[in-house]
């Protein structure tokens, strides 16, 4: 009989465990991070630039995957639809004080706006073509905007920015190639200096067109290090997790449709001359005893059994219990590529304070993209608003001498209240001084109090005023019980996820 520590020193060897660092080999202890022994792959290769470890073939793969997976895959579709609804859409608006010069300004990037004045071919308005933008970064890693002396803008997708193959031949003339990352050839510094944009062709390819100095160039992308040259998307992480999820979902529904394929199942006691008699008699005078034959049609229908016998379906309990579960533990793991939480995919999941606490994070999660979208915007309409001046359709006040001086922001698109709860904890933050109705309605509806609410109420009470009506606008408190039933109701929770997310 082997001794503990015989035993315990056979279970250390089996799983190379190596707790006190007695092979030596590392001074200070071991890092098991790095001193596998065994225990699991070894991440091998040099420490090389995002740009080199993803040239421009690997991207190719990447957008041609993302594109096939958004296309075919609902879920995929969803997630992506579902973050541009949240970090995409913005609206415009003016803060320098003066009403008169802000409302002119304001008048101007709305009429830039429109896709005939926004877009070179004039085909989408600023709003659809940030969030075409947005939704490049997402599938591709990066999208461009080319800045054109009319004022308009010409949207190039990331895919068409690559490193042309031969410079001499493809027309490209010669290049830094040492200092061209994925079709950006950088400065010394290794900020971009220009962009090889490319044509598409009938045929499926990419043709050389020109280079893009890159001061006529806005980059909008997915940037992760320092030294980041092309943008990379979150979502990569996630492709594999929902091609192998479509194609379990695939082979489960052909499973589901050969299920339905049902057979019936005969069966009779055995007999004194032997297991297997049918029926003892011959109606069709073919010499042979009866079988049994049903037609299933559209009429009812039954069988008349002779006693002893039985009949039953073949069934097949398909999708299993553990395959839905898996399936939707792997929606929620890619769902999280783009924080998403998995109650917007199921909002059958959780109670209120679990989806409220879910919303509340993602929406943390919201503030670096859209920061990233917001500056965007800031780049395109100071360069318009530039050319605005220089051409005379905006004139500047007095006081407004420079640039700084012309205050606005971009205001990312709100979340509606959904529960009453939400509608009185705002209130409370105002009357408690920790926020204000500007911010409240920003947050809620993405616009502006004053211009959106505070006007029209002006109005409307002077309507009131006028017709002498009586408007009564006092609701009944909300009784707290129903609020702890509804929050305690076993209905909002599911088996395949019960935690807050």
């Amino acid at each position: 009989m082997a001794s503990l520590k015989q035993r315990w020193n056979g279970i250390k060897s089996a799983f190379a465990i190596d707790w006190n660092n007695e092979g030596g080999s590392v001074a200070g202890g071991g890092v098991d991070a790095v001193d596998q022994t065994g225990k699991r792959r070894s991440v091998g290769g040099n420490l090389r630039g995002l740009d080199d470890e993803i040239g421009d073939a690997k991207r190719k793969k990447i957008t041609l995957t993302s594109r096939n997976v958004s296309r075919n895959f609902e879920v995929a579709a969803w997630m992506i639809r579902k973050h541009l609804d949240f970090v995409a859409l913005h609206s415009f608006k003016m803060r320098t004080g003066n009403d008169v010069f802000d409302r002119e300004v304001e008048s101007f990037v709305g009429w830039w706006a429109r896709p005939e004045n926004f877009s070179v071919d004039g085909r989408h308005t600023m709003q659809k073509s940030i969030r075409l933008a947005e939704a490049g970064r997402v599938g591709a890693g990066d999208h461009f905007f080319i800045k054109l002396a009319s004022g308009k803008v010409q949207s190039i997708e990331g895919d068409r920015v690559k490193t042309p193959t031969d410079g001499r031949r493809s027309g490209a003339g010669d290049f830094d190639k040492e200092r061209t990352f994925n079709g950006i050839e950088t400065r010394p510094n290794g900020g971009p200096k220009r962009y090889a944009l490319h044509g598409r062709n009938r045929g499926g390819g990419l043709d050389f067109s020109k280079w893009a100095q890159a001061r006529n160039v806005i980059s909008h992308g997915f940037f992760d290090r320092v030294d980041q040259v092309r943008g990379l998307s979150p979502v990569i992480a996630s492709l594999n997790r929902f091609q192998d999820t479509y194609e379990g979902f695939d082979y489960a529904h052909a499973r589901a449709k050969v299920a339905q394929l049902f057979g019936i199942v005969f069966t009779r006691e055995a007999t004194s001359q032997g297991f297997g008699q049918v029926t003892g008699e011959d109606t069709t005078g073919d010499g042979n005893n009866d079988r049994y034959s049903t037609s299933l049609g559209t009429k009812n229908w039954l069988l008349d059994m002779n006693p002893g016998e039985d009949a039953k379906f073949l069934e097949n309990k398909t999708p299993a219990p553990e395959f839905q579960q898996f399936s939707a533990m792997m929606i929620k793991v890619a769902l999280k590529s783009l924080d998403l939480p998995y109650s917007f995919f199921d909002e059958s999941v959780g109670n209120f304070f679990g989806n409220k606490a879910a919303i509340t994070l993602y929406l943390q999660s919201c503030r670096d993209k859209r920061a990233d979208v917001q500056q965007l915007l800031k780049r395109l309409t100071l360069w318009r608003l530039r050319l605005a001046i220089e051409d005379g359709d905006i004139v500047l006040p007095r006081e407004v001498t420079t640039f700084d001086h012309i205050k606005f922001e971009w205001l990312p698109a709100g979340v509606p209240w959904f529960d009453p709860r939400d509608v009185r904890g705002d209130v409370d933050a105002i009357k408690a001084g920790l926020t204000t109705r500007t911010e409240v309605r920003a947050n809620r509806f993405g616009d502006d109090w004053e211009e959106n609410v505070a006007k029209q109420l002006q109005k409307e009470e002077a309507t009131i005023d006028r017709l002498g009506i009586n408007v009564t606008m006092e609701t009944p408190p909300i009784d707290p019980n129903l609020e702890a039933e509804a929050d305690s109701d076993p209905r909002s929770k599911t088996a395949v996820d019960s935690d807050p997310e």
